[in-house]
């Protein structure tokens, strides 16, 4: 879960490890690791980075749906030809009058609940330093619209961190990280 919730924008490098690479990670590393190297702070001039991407989300294609007269029509055959059908034949199928009221329930349900959907990014950035102490810091949101009645994300990232030469042969570090995620779901 962690991993889905970094920010791109804020990931220097991804490594794989597997096999024998891997088993200084210990017991659980038996199918590999993925290590994930954060940005840092490089010596020089602050530098202010932001990256934005806007998206618009809708389907491409939608499969005509049965309607329902058909629908009770097939339901009837299915298991009226099925001997082993564990259903009672006579209350578990369509009856005539049933199957001429459902000539005119024709409706999708997609068709009343889908709508499109925006999705955005935006991530900023700082970092610089100098030869003794060097400092990454960047917030990020996502938001994403759902396509169906009231599904939507929204997550928000930061990280910040300072690195500290104290000595020629000792060095102080500081991270702190973390993300906040709303997901809206549908019951």
């Amino acid at each position: 879960e962690a991993f889905n919730n970094l920010d791109a924008n804020m990931v220097e490098s991804i490594t794989v490890l597997k096999d024998g690479a891997a088993a200084v990670y210990g017991a659980r590393s038996a199918q590999g690791v993925i290590l994930v190297k954060t940005k840092r702070g490089h010596v020089g001039k602050p530098k202010i980075s932001y990256s934005g991407q806007f998206g618009y989300t809708d389907e491409f294609y939608r499969s005509k749906m049965m309607d329902s007269y058909n629908f009770g029509r097939t339901w009837n055959a299915i298991r009226a030809a099925d001997p082993t059908s564990p259903y009672d034949k006579k209350n578990n199928l369509f009856q005539a009058d049933e199957l001429t009221a459902m000539r005119g329930l024709d409706y999708d349900l997609l068709d009343k609940y889908w709508s499109s959907g925006l999705t955005q990014k935006h991530s900023v950035s700082v970092s610089g330093g100098s030869e003794t102490a060097t400092y990454f810091g960047g917030i990020s949101y996502v938001t994403q619209d759902g396509n169906l009645v009231r599904i939507d994300y929204d997550r928000w990232n930061y990280r910040a961190g300072v690195d500290v030469k104290i000595s020629k042969w000792l060095k102080a570090s500081m991270q702190v990280s973390g993300d906040y995620a709303d997901k809206t779901k549908a019951y």
